[in-house]
C-alpha cells in the first residue's frame, strides 16, 4: 500500500506543477499581448492628446482674449501700452495662467509644487505665442498625422 500512495502523491505533484506552469505561461502571454496592443495604440493615444491640447489651448485663448479686451483700454489710457502686443501679451498671459493655476491648486487642495507653477507658466506662454494662429485656416496643427 505504501507504493500506491506514493504514486498518487507523485502524480498530484506532477499535475500541480503542470497547472502552475500553464497558469504562468498564460499570464506571460497576456502581458505580452497587452504590451503589444499598447504599443500599437500609441498613434491613437497621441492623436487624442493632441485634440485635448488643442481644446484646452483654444478655450484658454477665448478666456484670455476676453480678459485682454476688457483690460486693454485701461492699460492703454493709464500706462500707454498695448497689452495685445507680444512682450506684454506673453508676460500677462503667463501671469494669468499662474494665478488661475494656483487658484485651481487651492480649490482642489493639491500640494503645491514648482512643477505646477512651471507648467502653468508654459501654458500661458504657449497661449500668448500661438495667439495669432488659433483661428487661421491652417491654425494650430500640433504634430502630424501618424
Amino acid at each position: 500500500m505504501v507504493t500506491g500512495s506514493r504514486s498518487i502523491v507523485g502524480r498530484s505533484k506532477v499535475v500541480f506543477v503542470r497547472a502552475l506552469f500553464s497558469v504562468c505561461l498564460l499570464a506571460t502571454s497576456l502581458v505580452i499581448v497587452t504590451f503589444v496592443l499598447l504599443i500599437r495604440s500609441i498613434p491613437a493615444i497621441a492623436e487624442l492628446l493632441g485634440h485635448i491640447l488643442r481644446f484646452v489651448l483654444r478655450w484658454s485663448y477665448r478666456i484670455y482674449n476676453r480678459l485682454f479686451l476688457s483690460i486693454s483700454p485701461i492699460a492703454q489710457n493709464q500706462l500707454d501700452i498695448d497689452i495685445t502686443e507680444m512682450p506684454y501679451r506673453i508676460i500677462l498671459s503667463i501671469m494669468i495662467s499662474v494665478i488661475l493655476g494656483l487658484l485651481i491648486v487651492l480649490v482642489l487642495r493639491i500640494q503645491l509644487s514648482w512643477l505646477f507653477v512651471i507648467a502653468f507658466g508654459l501654458h500661458g506662454a504657449t497661449v500668448a505665442w500661438l495667439w495669432t494662429d488659433f483661428f487661421e485656416p491652417h491654425g494650430l496643427h500640433i504634430g502630424e498625422k501618424i
